[in-house]
């Protein structure tokens, strides 16, 4: 009878176990605002596939403000963090990220909205440089060595890049 009930109560905890999602360290990364993003580091993540990349990334962005990331309209006016996905998944996928960020104005597009959109692209590279540098160098960009990051810079030019 004992060993009975020791043998269930095995059973129940692997089954309880075994049903539970195991997750691996969880980073956030803060580029100073309220926006961040969670950093997987589970095995997959790290299966990076060899596929050809654009050397740019074209945002175009239309009179109304409407906008399509590589061809495809946006959704939402989150830009920032529609941004960061996909930069982030890029470079999950990759292992690398594109050159150059290329917006391309049609029509008569107010300096309001096109300051408000370099800024929340500002915003995007230095959550991903963050993201990054944590993943593979374990520490966050700002806290590397000025060498480091100057080798940072060069590998990843599109998360510093300044004029679009």
């Amino acid at each position: 009878m004992y060993r009975e009930s020791i043998s269930i109560a095995c059973c129940l905890f692997l089954a309880v176990a075994c049903g539970q999602e195991q997750k691996g360290p969880d980073y956030r990364t803060d580029p100073g605002k309220d926006s961040s993003i969670s950093i997987d580091l589970s095995p997959d993540s790290a299966t990076r596939s060899v596929e050809a990349m654009a050397d740019t990334l074209i945002l175009q962005v239309d009179s109304t403000g409407r906008m399509a990331w590589q061809g495809k309209p946006l959704s939402g006016s989150d830009l920032a963090t529609q941004l960061e996905d996909s930069l982030w998944n890029t470079y999950l996928r990759a292992g690398n990220l594109p050159a150059y960020l290329d917006i391309r104005y049609e029509g008569t597009v107010l300096m309001g909205l096109r300051g408000t959109l370099r800024d929340e692209v500002r915003q995007s590279q230095q959550v991903v440089a963050n993201a990054i540098s944590l993943k593979d160098l374990n520490s966050s960009y700002r806290s590397l060595d000025p060498k480091i990051q100057q080798e940072f810079r060069e590998r990843y030019p599109i998360l510093f890049q300044k004029d679009f």
